[in-house]
């Protein structure tokens, strides 16, 4: 299991599935190489309706990102997570 799995996967425990309306994941136009089709692949083995993946066209900073992100969002309370936040750590 990839970083990106691991913190949706531990956000969905953290929180239970049913207080989750929808998982947003937000690439701030990053050039790492895990990040690029990988990414896709890596969130395409959860079966959440609601996830979803927004790249940023050009580096925007961790702000506008997340500001990115809550405008798709459906629920009124926000939570952000790093890519590299894992409750079993």
């Amino acid at each position: 299991m990839n970083r990106s799995q691991r913190t949706i996967y531990t956000a969905i425990l953290n929180a239970g599935g049913d207080f989750i309306l929808d998982i947003i994941l937000v690439d701030d136009s990053s050039t790492m190489e895990n990040l690029e089709d990988r990414l896709e692949e890596a969130i395409s083995g959860f079966k959440i309706p609601k996830l979803k993946l927004i790249r940023n066209f050009e580096r925007m900073g961790l702000i506008q990102s997340r500001l990115a992100g809550t405008s798709l969002a459906e629920g009124s309370i926000y939570a952000f997570i790093d890519s590299h936040w894992n409750r079993f750590k």
